[in-house]
């Protein structure tokens, strides 16, 4: 993708298109789409006497090609812009979330027996955010203690070793194994590829203890194989809680021992997602993306990837 294909972008603010206007004096687009609960970030420069858009204004981003079509950023709003007087260009910065809002506050509640789509949907109805749960698990009891829903969502993520985003006014809890979070690049398709190594505290296993209450007796729950075994110190009140956590702890336990960034032609690859590395010998594999940036100017459309290792023991 890219050779022979014309970049291409559309632009709405507050509802009008305004692509044309950009385009013809447009320096450089950037759009930053971040993982977990950062907020993805739209950065345009243009050239000439363009007047400064109001803060909070809403911008509307879609990128592609015009042989392929467009494909869907993200809703923007404006938090400040610069004018550069003696280059005679206007950059303008927005955030997808203003994260400054509900999704801060601390609270002190406790949900009981309920689903976690049902537990994403009172935290996403609380901050008027839609939400979307395809983690099937059931709560039967977990606090919220002086924590903000940004927290409580992130930690519960990783309990659950699910992925955990906010995307266009959407809360996203979602588990890694879907065909929608996957992408496949082959190493002659990058400009550029860069992979390291970093120690890991390196377990085989975790198990977890949860309390049998007609038994009144504590069962253990072991996720991996062989030693070294690493043991979550609190008891659950259920086994597939106990799983669940043991799951994600094995993958955090792992995380980290391979990182990377790479440089290739723009395309709709999105963070959050997995990305299957091809024909880079020992280190072709799955990794978790981190981090997409896509950019566009006068010398073509390209996105930059950092990523690490889905955190998977062999």
């Amino acid at each position: 993708m890219g050779l022979g294909y014309t970049p291409l972008f559309k632009i709405e603010a507050n509802g009008n298109d305004v692509t044309e206007h950009i385009a013809k004096n447009l320096v450089s687009l950037s759009f930053d789409d971040n993982s977990g609960t950062l907020a993805d970030e739209l950065n345009i420069t243009v050239f000439g006497n363009f007047k400064r858009p109001d803060y909070q204004d809403n911008l509307k981003l879609l990128l592609g090609y015009k042989e392929t079509g467009l494909y869907f950023c993200g809703t923007f709003i404006i938090q400040n812009t610069s004018r550069d007087y003696k280059e005679n260009r206007l950059s303008i910065a927005a955030s997808s979330v203003d994260f400054n809002g509900t999704l801060k506050e601390k609270r002190n509640i406790s949900y009981n027996s309920l689903s976690l789509s049902k537990l994403c949907g009172i935290i996403a109805e609380r901050n008027k955010l839609q939400h979307k749960c395809d983690v099937a698990a059931n709560i039967e009891s977990i606090s919220q203690t002086n924590e903000s829903d940004l927290s409580f969502m992130e930690r519960l993520s990783k309990k659950c070793g699910a992925i955990f985003s906010i995307k266009n006014d959407t809360l996203l809890f979602f588990k890694e194994k879907g065909d929608e979070f996957k992408f496949k690049l082959h190493v002659n398709e990058c400009k550029a590829l860069n992979i390291k190594y970093a120690n890991r505290l390196i377990y085989n296993s975790v198990s977890a203890s949860w309390h049998k209450t007609k038994e009144n007796e504590l069962e253990k729950v072991t996720v991996g194989k062989d030693t070294p075994e690493y043991h979550i110190n609190r008891t659950f009140t259920d086994k597939e809680q106990a799983r669940i956590s043991c799951e994600a702890k094995l993958k955090k336990l792992s995380e980290g021992t391979k990182s990377g960034s790479l440089t290739t032609t723009g395309r709709n690859f999105f963070a959050g997602g997995i990305l299957n590395i091809e024909g880079a010998g020992e280190d072709s594999g799955e990794y978790k993306i981190k981090k997409v940036t896509h950019n566009i100017s006068a010398s073509g459309y390209t996105i930059n990837l950092e990523f690490e290792n889905k955190g998977l023991i062999s």
